[in-house]
């Protein structure tokens, strides 16, 4: 399977964040400033329906995301990907280090993860993935057929559950695999090394539903220019 140019998860979630255009306040939750950090990111998830407002049409972004809220907005950001519907904002390429996002060596797996924090993460995830990712022809055979992808688990929650029809969603596209946190999707804080996880899967699973594997399982091309099992011996 190819990984079409861009950042790792990790990479993406905490090497380096980047600097986003003003946004005008009138566009912003009452609780976020223009000159925010996040207030483009912030933009940029809402309008996407990513993450939502409260009633008191507050984002509240210093409020820890929990597995449940982790599960609904990644279901959503990869409909969106999947659907070519994704609304991106001209960001300046990836140069600043913010502090609130680049934890010190060492102790970042453990920090839970703030929803200003998932935000970023997550307008920068769909912006890459959206001009990242090379779409094959919606036609291809190999579409969704990596055999480097584990097989897709069963979900253990119950239909009644608010995020069934969204992790049965991550689960059949092999967007989240075994053993991930977000499987059990309750009110527990994300923590920063869960959500690196759920996002390499999740781009894992965006690369093999959009692009071409470059081969079948025999390890034949669409353009016939490599056959292993078929090779034409010299005379």
């Amino acid at each position: 399977m190819q990984n079409r140019g861009f950042p790792t998860a990790c990479v993406i979630a905490f090497g380096c964040a980047a600097s986003f255009a003003r946004v005008s306040a009138q566009t912003l939750p009452s609780d976020v400033r223009a000159g925010h950090w996040a207030a483009t990111p912030v933009q940029v998830v809402l309008r996407n329906h990513i993450l939502n407002i409260d009633a008191d049409k507050g984002f509240h972004g210093d409020t820890k995301i929990t597995h449940m809220q982790a599960v609904l907005a990644l279901a959503r950001l990869g409909k969106a990907l999947e659907a070519g519907g994704w609304q991106g904002s001209a960001t300046i390429p990836v140069t600043v280090v913010k502090t609130g996002i680049a934890p010190k060596k060492g102790v970042w797996e453990e920090q839970t993860v703030s929803r200003y924090v998932f935000a970023v993460v997550l307008a920068r995830m769909g912006d890459y993935a959206n001009t990242g990712l090379v779409r094959a022809q919606p036609n291809q055979k190999d579409l969704g057929k990596s055999i480097a992808i584990p097989a897709a688990v069963a979900v253990t929650v119950p239909k009644s559950s608010p995020a069934y029809e969204a992790l049965n969603y991550l689960i059949s596209r092999r967007m989240v695999g075994p053993g991930s946190a977000l499987l059990t999707p309750d009110d527990k804080p994300l923590k920063a090394a869960e959500m690196s996880r759920a996002l390499r899967e999740l781009v894992t699973g965006l690369t093999d539903r959009l692009t071409d594997l470059g081969h079948d399982a025999d390890g034949n091309t669409h353009d016939d220019s490599f056959h292993p099992k078929n090779t034409v011996k010299k005379n």
